[in-house]
């Protein structure tokens, strides 16, 4: 099949967004699949391969132009497990059988094909009937112009002549219509960019903001990386730099008023959290209002074209759950912007170039997140695409046709340009080499983009706990990544996280770091140790969703566990080891499951809610520990009863810690690192209810960490040149 009719090469009136097949009915305004009138759930990437799949009805898709439709430039995806998984999740909603298909058929080594008979045509009596009206209605329309039929014999000469001519004349018209449109629709030669780093101070410049004429950005810079962020203003083309604040943030994100003259910042600062406003020269800062704004993704700010709005988030009486609000700057009053009950955070409120429109996400599960876009006011508003990674950053393009995100995978963030008129989605020209790439940022005067690069090397150390000034030790030599690491039950193996492989795999060793064997095939993580050290279990990421895989020390080759949830992940074994838990990434952290090791899609349901992070399960699986999944990361534990886990109060204690792989529960106690002090480990035991600090490390213990049964060994994943760069990329004239 040389070009096939893809979604988005045709313009469709409302009637022609159903389509319909068997007792099926696909809506595409409402990306929805219905059965009899029934929601068939069916994750957003199955969806769109089904719409290609019918949209190309009775013809081959393949595998080529599935790949360029649907998975472009997709560096991060094993796209032969995603296209199999999309079509397995297609045939599951269909109810159809790859031996036996109605509908998906495959066509090895070539591609797929629909073979279903889409809802007919009108019968053909009707068809009959229309067309004898419009003959009837012709010869009416005839008889009332009062030609004889004589008449029309006399002229008939002159009207084959005249219609010769109009033929002729229309068909010069016609080529040259045609060579119009072939110049017009002739694909335009590639934008080429000059990409450059803006800056290059140590620590971390964050969120970079374009002023409204495109020679200044504005951005946070923390020399240390220790979360003491202030506003900074650097013109392109010079090194001359201003500051604006004096007064350390854990975060700051700007936007510039439309005259160029004040930039409003959000403030990440405990109690001084909130709006404020400084003049783009340097002054004393006004503060607007306060607010509780929880973290980074929600605390970009934008400024409509008009001047009288400021877009921001908040939370609700401090409660979980990102808000959107308005700001007025006549009436320094806010007012909620829009909000959907189906949406658990809505976050980047980004007011168009023209100020008609906004454009924002709506955080609909972990993996789940709609690109909107609505009016101004917030009235009227589409879902134009769903995406399934975590977007972190959104600007709109100059002609404001496009909205430029972020998209961060488990070990690369890329930037993608979103086509407003349709939906599609392809990687952004400009940072097209970039790995590391977050907050973007387009300037709609000259069309240049900046964006944060994030650099950053995780290392693996031992650290001996009985002799804390001793220093640590690194377990494996790579240039690489590591984290996750933990050493068997019995101590002679290790398994850990690691992207040597070009993404992040499982990797199982000796004790030593010798004999490495890499265990998964894609994207995996996560690796538990069986209670014997036999046997290890980790997640694996499979199309849309995530599964659970268990590999034997000896074989050392992952095989699937068979579970009814379609996103299962985060394993941990049960005491007897015969079984293991996971948690339903598809119910937003809620449900957590018991499964055998042949479990078949027969797995036990043991909790269900509240939401949590970081499963944890004490010996003989009685107490549960984990934490909130929103942030701030506090400590919640539950018993189970009667093969049930229900409620969950916070653990006293134990004070708000620095992210959901802070804490390991051990037999007599709770090693932690607290919010507060990033680089400490500590320790709370459980028979005096004390707490001791065991050592200070020289970095941010991050990237979870794993205590030996004996107390004596730490393993520590610690990232290393950690910094962030904000990059430029100007179109060449």
């Amino acid at each position: 099949m040389s070009s096939p009719a893809f979604p988005h090469d045709r313009e469709s009136s409302p009637e022609t967004q159903l389509i319909r097949f068997d007792r099926y009915q696909l809506d595409l305004n409402a990306g929805e699949l219905r059965k009899e009138g029934r929601k068939v759930r069916l994750q957003a990437q199955p969806f769109q391969l089904l719409v290609l799949l019918l949209r190309n009805s009775g013809k081959v898709v393949s595998r080529e132009d599935v790949k360029r439709e649907l998975w472009p430039g997709d560096t991060f995806v094993d796209f032969d497990h995603g296209l199999a998984a999309a079509v397995n999740k297609i045939r599951d909603a269909l109810c159809d059988s790859a031996d036996n298909p109605k509908f998906v058929q495959t066509l090895p080594r070539r591609g797929y094909r629909f073979i279903g008979k889409l809802e007919p045509e009108p019968p053909v009596e009707i068809r009959l009937k229309v067309e004898e009206t419009s003959v009837r209605k012709a010869k009416t329309d005839a008889s009332h112009t009062g030609d004889s039929k004589e008449a029309a014999e006399e002229h008939r000469p002159r009207i084959w002549a005249i219609g010769s001519a109009l033929v002729l004349l229309g068909a010069g018209v016609a080529v040259a219509i045609v060579l119009l449109l072939g110049q017009r629709n002739s694909e335009p030669l590639p934008q080429e960019w000059n990409v450059m780093q803006f800056t290059s101070y140590p620590g971390a410049t964050n969120a970079p903001a374009f002023s409204p004429d495109g020679s200044r950005i504005a951005f946070g810079w923390d020399p240390k990386s220790g979360n003491d962020y202030n506003l900074y203003v650097k013109a392109l083309g010079g090194e001359a730099l201003l500051q604006l604040t004096h007064r350390p943030s854990t975060w700051i994100s700007a936007a510039w008023s439309p005259d160029g003259t004040q930039i409003a910042f959000m403030r990440l600062a405990g109690p001084d959290t909130g709006l404020y406003m400084v003049s783009a020269l340097g002054g004393p800062e006004q503060k607007l209002l306060s607010t509780t704004t929880p973290y980074d993704l929600a605390a970009p700010v934008s400024w409509s074209s008009d001047g009288k709005w400021i877009a921001y988030n908040n939370q609700i009486d401090a409660k979980v759950g990102d808000r959107m609000f308005l700001f007025s700057m006549e009436t320094r009053e806010s007012r909620i912007f829009y909000h959907d009950p189906a949406c658990t955070h809505e976050a980047s409120l980004t007011f168009s170039n023209d100020g008609q429109r906004a454009a924002w996400f709506c955080v609909k599960h972990l993996d789940t997140f709609d690109v909107m876009v609505g009016d101004a006011a917030g009235h009227s508003r589409r879902a134009v695409r769903t995406v399934n990674l975590f977007p972190v950053g959104l600007s709109w393009s100059p002609d404001d046709t496009k909205l430029v995100i972020s998209q961060q995978g488990d070990d690369e963030s890329h930037l993608f340009e979103v086509n407003l008129r349709d939906g599609t989605m392809k990687p952004a020209a400009a940072g097209a080499n970039e790995l590391h790439a977050i907050w973007p940022t387009v300037s709609a005067k000259t069309g240049a983009m900046a964006w944060n690069a994030y650099r950053y090397h995780v290392d693996l150390i031992r650290k001996d706990l009985n002799d804390p000034a001793k220093p640590a030790a690194p377990i494996l030599e790579s240039s690489k990544d590591e984290n996750q690491a933990s050493y068997s039950p019995d101590g002679k193996y290790v398994a850990f996280d690691s992207n040597r492989s070009g993404v992040w795999n499982v990797w199982i060793g000796d004790a030593d770091g010798t004999n490495l064997t890499q265990v998964s095939r894609g994207i995996a993580g996560y690796p538990r140790w069986s209670p014997d050290s036999r046997q290890i279990a980790y997640q694996q990421v499979d199309g849309d969703g995530r599964s659970v895989y268990i590999a034997n020390i000896d074989q050392r080759v992952g095989r699937r566990v068979n579970t009814a949830a379609t996103d299962a992940g985060t394993p941990f074994w049960s005491a007897d080891g015969k079984s293991v838990y996971f948690e339903d990434f598809g119910s937003f952290r809620r449900k957590y499951y018991r499964c055998s090791l042949d479990c078949d899609r027969n797995e036990t349901l043991v909790r269900d809610g509240p939401k949590a992070i970081g499963m944890q399960v004490s010996e003989g699986d009685k107490d549960w520990y984990w934490l909130s999944v929103d942030g701030p990361f506090k400590l919640y534990s539950a018993q189970m009863r009667d093969g049930r886990v229900e409620g969950g109060e916070e653990f006293a204690g134990i004070p708000l810690l620095r992210d959901e792989a802070s804490f390991f529960l051990a037999k007599n106690g709770i090693y932690f690192v607290p919010a507060d002090k990033p680089n400490t480990l500590k320790f709370f035991d459980f028979a005096t209810r004390r707490t001791k600090e065991l050592f200070t490390a020289e970095k941010v213990i991050g990237s979870g960490f794993w205590i030996s049964p004996d107390g004596r060994t730490a393993l520590l994943g610690q990232s290393f040149d950690n910094h962030q760069d904000i990059m430029l990329a100007e179109p060449k004239r």
